[in-house]
């Protein structure tokens, strides 16, 4: 049912709010807010204050003016979560939810100005006033923006900004094609999230070189570690265009980033390059002792990342954090690849360099923005063979 708590509220980020021992609720006591919502506290929790920007997870029953009952999550034991801030949930629903914290319970009257007013909704007749009795199961803190007080500002000659909020302790700065972990939070200039990785419950894989300008630029300039506040200028970021419904037309942006994890591309220096009869060449980076060989009719599992010789990638099943399986001589791949994988063990990692006609020839691959007789680097490790 709370798949009806419709948007119809936005809240700004930057402010947050505890309870104080002044403002510390009274148990069974009403209150009444300046927009006419209705509370009573009827369990105090001691857990997280909600916040915006929070997950909280919700349990409620939800009543008619005369006590009958139109949803009840206890019942249907799914309990409604949602992202405080987000429009997610009726106006008078949110309001309180803000005012509390995990493990609180309290009853709610909802005047029908703060629920679905006039139109009404599915189940909800217009002009309804609504009670719920509302239990904060759980809050799960969302990302805060960092505190940059004091904190010295690098402006770069593009316009590019940055404030290193803690410094990396990697062994060394960052370059063109490394695959990062980050987690980050995108801001606009009032201080609202656009986006965060913290939604997607787990970090974000960011390739440099393949993604914003000003955020590269950035980046380049960090370690491994690295905690920083980058503000891009709008050229840098979604230009002129902006993203409809998200960042307006011509808005500089501002990234707080957390670099977790680097991978960097193999590295080859000082090791030979092998030269095939077919043209194929090839680098070992490393050699596994032991590991099963490829071999034509076998089910393979590699990881790679694929890049043209000017270093952009176009291609990593390291980015999708999932290796691709097929079986060798079976599967329809470009022949460098069948000829290269034949020459691997498992824990190989090899450095292909494949000539296009090895590749994908004349045409290219347009869908991957490999061009016409583009020369194609992989870097693939193997993973197993059954």
């Amino acid at each position: 049912m709370m798949k009806y708590l419709l948007p119809g509220f936005v809240s700004v980020l930057f402010v947050s709010a505890v309870y104080s021992q002044s403002d510390k609720p009274v148990l069974n006591k009403e209150y009444t807010t300046s927009s006419g919502l209705k509370y009573t506290f009827i369990q105090l929790g001691k857990g997280e204050k909600v916040q915006a920007g929070d997950r909280v997870t919700t349990h409620y029953i939800g009543r008619f003016d005369n006590d009958s009952v139109f949803d009840d999550t206890y019942k249907t034991g799914m309990p409604f979560t949602f992202k405080v801030g987000e429009g997610q949930a009726i106006p008078g629903y949110l309001e309180a939810v803000k005012l509390m914290r995990q493990g609180d319970k309290a009853n709610i009257f909802v005047p029908a100005a703060l629920a679905y007013g006039a139109s009404g909704a599915y189940a909800i007749p217009p002009d309804a006033n609504l009670k719920f009795q509302v239990e904060i199961v759980e809050v799960k803190k969302g990302p805060q923006p960092f505190n940059v007080a004091k904190k010295g500002t690098v402006k770069l000659p593009s316009g590019v900004k940055f404030i290193e909020v803690v410094k990396g302790k990697g062994p060394e700065k960052l370059s063109t094609g490394d695959l990062l972990t980050i987690n980050y939070s995108g801001y606009l200039p009032d201080g609202k999230m656009f986006n965060s990785s913290f939604d997607m419950d787990k970090p974000f894989r960011y390739r440099i070189g393949n993604g914003l300008k000003g955020l590269d630029e950035a980046m380049l300039k960090l370690k491994k570690g690295s905690k920083a506040r980058v503000v891009i200028p709008y050229m840098l970021a979604f230009g002129e265009q902006g993203v409809k419904g998200t960042i307006p037309p011509k808005t500089d942006v501002i990234y707080d980033v957390e670099i977790l994890e680097v991978v960097k591309p193999f590295e080859t220096k000082g090791k030979d390059t092998v030269t095939t009869a077919s043209g194929l060449k090839y680098i070992v980076v490393s050699k596994a002792l032991g590991g099963a060989q490829a071999a034509p009719g076998k089910t393979v599992k590699v990881h790679y990342t694929g890049f043209l010789t000017d270093g952009m990638v176009f291609d990593s099943s390291i980015e999708r954090d999932q290796p691709i399986e097929f079986v060798l001589g079976q599967t329809p791949i470009i022949k460098g690849w069948e000829e290269g994988i034949a020459l691997m063990n498992v824990g190989d990692k090899i450095r292909f360099i494949i000539p296009s006609h090895l590749g994908y020839g004349d045409m290219g691959q347009p869908q991957a923005k490999i061009p016409p007789k583009a020369t194609l680097l992989f870097d693939v490790e193997l993973v197993e063979v059954k």
